[in-house]
């Protein structure tokens, strides 16, 4: 994979995509009319860093959560639909909220020493022996007589339990994607919420890593004339494989290292979901050996991970991706308490797809549900605390 300074200095290298298009001209004219639409200039930028909330809120304004890309320029304007396809899937009817272009757009980057599994697991010790595992919940049931939630759950081993077991609670805030919630028993919410439930699209994604004896890529020359890789990502035009990135931690380090061999979302990840595990892993080992040279055969330790969370039982769909209209229409009902239960997680923030999302989800989740509990002032407290400046109180 040729690295940005090699096409930089040889754009030769470069995938032509113009050499495929019907109309380059019109393609480009087609692509400039979107761009100027959602005229993503450094102010539009600096406003979302600045105040995400804010900015989402301008974007609903415009309009811009109402039409796809291909959306915009096919029923917006009116482009053929030939030229339209070759811009942006004409299928593609994600929204046009462009929250990750800053994101993406950021030089540095945070995360949590040794994996965001330290997150979760530094809650244990307060939550461990009032957590209940190993269970698969079936649905929620409401009584207006004793204004309580009632939980059905069964045990993960034995999902074929006649009778489901039961759990009655004041309230309940559920995390669960609504890609899994769709098939839950649930109480009659009102018709926006349960539409939101059943409707909000998500996004299928995979990944493999690939376990190397040694960081061989950062090796001068490891195969001749490869050049040493220091983190990053890369692009190759080999079917399915995506993106692969480089572990930027603990880089020049002796040992063993992973690379994340294959990152792809969208229509390619449906596809290589229906690959079994040893299918995808070799497809992909193949094509590091491709990239790298005889190398990466020589020093695959054989050891692997691979996720399709569209075919994980805990998810179905990798995160959550509005389909047009959705965002702007569905995110109110997550702020009304209904039959005493409260939603979070990141597919009920103003962002999908990051942990911050989620975060901000609980944040919001646990405000929600002191002030239906009458507790302003410990409301108060949690908003000051983790800075939900889109309330006030």
């Amino acid at each position: 994979m040729p690295s940005s300074a090699d096409i930089k200095a040889n754009p030769a290298l470069a995938t032509n995509l113009t050499s495929t298009y019907s109309n380059a001209t019109a393609v480009k004219e087609a692509s400039d009319a979107f761009e100027n639409w959602i005229n993503l200039d450094s102010e539009k930028i600096k406003a979302t860093v600045t105040n995400v909330f804010t900015a989402h809120k301008a974007a609903v304004e415009a309009g811009y959560l109402d039409f796809s890309e291909s959306g915009y320029l096919r029923y917006k304007l009116g482009i053929d639909a030939n030229i339209t396809d070759q811009v942006d899937s004409i299928g593609d009817s994600l929204d046009s909220w462009y929250y990750d272009t800053p994101y993406f757009s950021a030089t540095t980057w945070r995360t949590i020493d040794q994996g965001l599994s330290k997150l979760p697991s530094a809650f244990m010790p307060l939550v461990g022996n009032r957590t209940l595992f190993n269970s698969s919940i079936q649905g929620f049931s409401y009584d207006e007589t004793t204004d309580k939630v009632t939980v059905s759950y069964r045990p993960t081993a034995d999902p074929f339990a006649a009778e489901a077991e039961t759990a009655e609670f004041d309230y309940v805030i559920s995390a669960v994607p609504f890609s899994r919630v769709r098939l839950w028993r649930l109480p009659s919410y009102t018709s926006l919420l349960a539409r939101a439930i059943q409707n909000l699209n998500y996004s299928p994604s995979c990944k493999v890593s690939l376990h190397y004896k040694t960081r061989f890529w950062e090796r001068d020359n490891y195969t001749p004339g490869k050049k040493a890789i220091f983190g990053g990502c890369g692009a190759t035009d080999i079917p399915g494989i995506g993106s692969v990135c480089y572990p930027s931690y603990k880089m020049n380090s002796s040992g063993p290292g992973v690379i994340l061999a294959n990152y792809n979302s969208g229509t390619p990840a449906r596809s290589l979901g229906s690959f079994t595990d040893a299918q995808h892993v070799a497809h992909v080992q193949r094509a590091m050996v491709e990239i790298h040279g005889q190398v990466a055969a020589d020093e695959w330790t054989g050891n692997y991970d691979r996720i399709c969370w569209e075919q994980n039982e805990f998810q179905a769909g990798a995160w959550c991706s509005p389909l047009a209209g959705q965002q702007a229409l569905y995110l109110p009902a997550y702020y009304h308490t209904e039959k005493k239960t409260v939603w979070v997680g990141e597919h009920t923030s103003f962002t999908h797809a990051w942990i911050w999302s989620a975060l901000e989800s609980a944040v919001r989740g646990t405000t929600q549900l002191l002030l239906d509990m009458g507790l302003v002032d410990e409301a108060k407290q949690v908003t000051e605390t983790w800075m939900a400046r889109w309330i006030s109180l």
